[in-house]
């Protein structure tokens, strides 16, 4: 991404945006399900092994 010049400023359309009341008539939900697991084990002992493991899951569902 790189920064616009004032020509290419110039060159952008305005646009307003409606009155807050028309933009309340849409409702956005979204349904977000997360799951996080993790899981280490290490030894106690000389020249012994650590071993670790982690992940992550997150599913959206959006919807008007």
């Amino acid at each position: 991404m790189h920064e616009l010049t004032p020509s290419e400023l110039d060159g952008q359309a305005l646009e307003l945006l409606p009155p807050r009341e028309t933009l309340d008539t849409y409702v956005n939900f979204a349904d977000v399900d997360a799951a996080n697991a993790a899981f280490a084990l290490n030894h106690h002992s000389a020249d012994a092994e650590a071993w670790a493991a982690a992940g992550q899951l997150i599913l959206v569902e959006q919807s008007l």
